[in-house]
């Protein structure tokens, strides 16, 4: 799977466009390729995992999936280092 940020997208019209890290390509993505279905919709600067189709239209992102943040430390004995 690759890695990416979403440079753009307009809920309104369900795409945008995801730039995978390390290249200056753009690729198209589509709502119906976000995986996570409790994510209403990709944000600007949101980083994703997606693979990617070489389609009829050129390359796209699909299987996208939303990174979600690291949780914190659980114990809170207050030892925990920050990463």
């Amino acid at each position: 799977m690759a890695r990416g940020t979403v440079i753009s997208f307009d809920p309104g019209k369900g795409h945008g466009k995801i730039r995978p890290d390390q290249s200056e390509d753009e690729l198209f993505v589509h709502e119906i390729s976000v995986t996570v279905r409790d994510t209403p919709s990709l944000r600007e600067g949101q980083v994703v995992y997606f693979e990617v189709l070489n389609g009829e239209h050129g390359r796209q992102a699909i299987e996208v999936r939303p990174i979600q943040a690291k949780p914190g430390p659980q114990s809170g004995s207050g030892n925990e280092s920050m990463p």
